[in-house]
Formats: structure tokens, sequence, C-alpha cells
């Protein structure tokens, strides 16, 4: 049987991880873990959450996908590889989705037809 050996990663997502540009803004916020876990109840399309048996981390979308607030506990272990996993494509998203808004405009901008 052949098992696969999970790889670490390049660099590690965590508070100390920043992004920013004109278009764009990655923020963190720590909270308890009790007040994130009621949050994960409130249903709504502008949050994602990650949520096991002792972590949570909430990620709050704003409309125009151009801001995105990480609302973490201090308990949260950030050296666990499938939190990494979803803190990347969770970000991937989101910066996806705010260059499908940005992009056509800058690129009508320089003068380019799209």
């Amino acid at each position: 049987m052949n098992r696969q050996v999970k790889k670490a990663p390049q660099f590690w997502i965590n508070p100390n991880f920043r992004l920013k540009s004109p278009h764009f803004c990655l923020s963190w916020f720590k909270t308890d873990i009790n007040t994130l876990k009621q949050e994960t109840l409130v249903n709504s399309q502008d949050r994602k959450a990650y949520v096991t048996n002792s972590q949570c981390i909430i990620c709050v979308i704003s409309p125009d996908h151009a801001k995105l607030d990480i609302v973490y506990a201090d308990n949260t272990n950030f050296e666990n590889l499938s939190l990494q996993k979803w803190l990347r494509e969770t970000i991937r998203d989101e910066i996806t989705q705010r260059a499908q808004i940005v992009l056509p405009q800058r690129l009508r901008e320089l003068g380019f037809s799209i």
C-alpha cells in the first residue's frame, strides 16, 4: 500500500504573513475560540470557516473582494497542513475574484481592448 508523504509548504501562512496592495488587503484578528465557534453558526456568503474539534478560523470577505479578514483563536496551529491548504485555497480564490473585477478595467486604462 502506497502512502503519500505530505510535503511541508515553502512558506507558512500565519498572522506574520502580510499581503497588501492597492487592490487587495489581507488582515489578521485574534479572538477566543468560543466566540469563533459561535460566529460559525451564522451562515453568510461573505464568510468561509475552517472548523475542527480543536481549531476554528473564519475568513470575512468584503463584497468587492478587496479585503479579506482572517479571524483566528490563540490556540490555532498554523503548522497543520490541512489548515495551510485551506488558507492557501481561500486566499487564492479571493485574489482571483478581485483580479476578475480589477484587471479588465486596468487593461482598458492601459489601452488594451478586451
